[in-house]
């Protein structure tokens, strides 16, 4: 493995250790992510069995470079390696509760911005521009944010908005949470039921909530959530839509650190993702689809979904264009 993945330059020895090293650690990350977030119980164990063999040759190879007196030495391919081990760590997090979901505007941003920085400074790393390019895209389906943009062209198939930056629109004064289509205090939309009891018995306490964290702010839908009730432990917060929907619900989890964060609980009042969400083209949506979304009717929603859609390719090509240095 290490002769392929340094074939055409000549190493020494410390160079070698550095190789093996950083191999090893970049396994021993990936099994401690895999064992802090999954639920399932054979991976959870084939992690932990990752962490300890891994771990235990690091051990062996420190104890014989000491024996040798030679200090690992830093060097393209152990940089390779770790920069790689990296980027999919970046990845795997956002796939596990980021990724624009619960109002994770500001942390998914960072992960966005990570992959384009690893793909600028390493073309050919097109892997973290793939990550990047999906973070993107769920920015425009997953957030608020073209609910309230201006277009720049109104055309319902080939309208767009100017992209996000978060530098300079994560604050706009339009963005209102107590009124319109996207009153929060409103029936309409469901809540986390672990939390709250209702939008309507427990309004005063959302209010101050929307009013806290989300006015002027873009959000997205709750997914993934823990569940209340009898059966919440094993399925969590599913929200509306059939097992279609309901089952990458289940499977999905949110990393321990954002759960056991303060204030978690009152993302619980954020409307569920299958409610607000534009992510699915609509020709390939049922009536019940329609009828679980609550944002747009039928009439809406298809706009709705080109505009994003044109924005996110032209935020995808800029960010390409101004990024790749061949």
């Amino acid at each position: 493995m290490f002769a392929a993945a340094a074939a055409g330059q000549s190493i020494n020895d410390a160079q070698i250790a550095s190789i093996v090293v950083t191999a090893n650690q970049v396994d021993i990350d990936a099994g401690k992510l895999a064992q802090s977030t999954s639920a399932n119980a054979e991976v959870k164990k084939f992690a932990e069995r990752m962490i300890t063999d891994h771990t235990g040759v690091n051990k062996s190879a420190v104890e014989l470079v000491t024996k040798l007196k030679v200090t690992p030495e830093d060097n393209p391919t152990s940089q390779s390696l770790k920069s790689g081990g990296e980027s999919n760590l970046a990845h795997l997090k956002t796939l596990k509760g980021a990724a624009f979901d619960n109002a994770y505007i500001d942390e998914s941003w960072g992960l966005l911005q990570t992959n384009l920085a690893a793909f600028e400074s390493n073309p050919r790393n097109l892997d973290a521009f793939a990550h990047a390019a999906h973070g993107i895209a769920d920015l425009y389906a997953h957030t608020t944010y073209l609910h309230w943009a201006p277009l720049v062209d109104a055309d319902p198939e080939t309208g767009y908005a100017e992209p996000y930056d978060h530098a300079t629109m994560a604050l706009d004064p339009a963005r209102d949470y107590m009124s319109g289509k996207l009153n929060l205090l409103s029936s309409r939309y469901t809540v986390n039921r672990k939390y709250f009891r209702g939008r309507g018995k427990d309004q005063g306490k959302i209010r101050a909530i929307v009013q806290k964290r989300w006015q002027g702010r873009l959000i997205s839908g709750r997914y993934a959530q823990p569940g209340g009730g009898l059966l919440g432990w094993a399925t969590g917060d599913i929200g509306p839509g059939g097992i279609k929907h309901q089952a990458p619900e289940v499977i999905s989890t949110i990393p321990d650190a954002l759960k056991g964060a303060a204030g978690f609980s009152e993302l619980g009042a954020l409307p569920h993702h299958n409610e607000i969400a534009i992510d699915a083209f609509p020709k390939e949506m049922s009536a019940s689809d329609f009828k679980m979304h609550k944002l747009y009717t039928k009439t809406g929603y298809g706009p709705q979904f080109q505009w994003r859609y044109n924005t996110a390719c032209r935020h995808i090509l800029k960010e390409f264009v101004g990024r790749w240095k061949p």
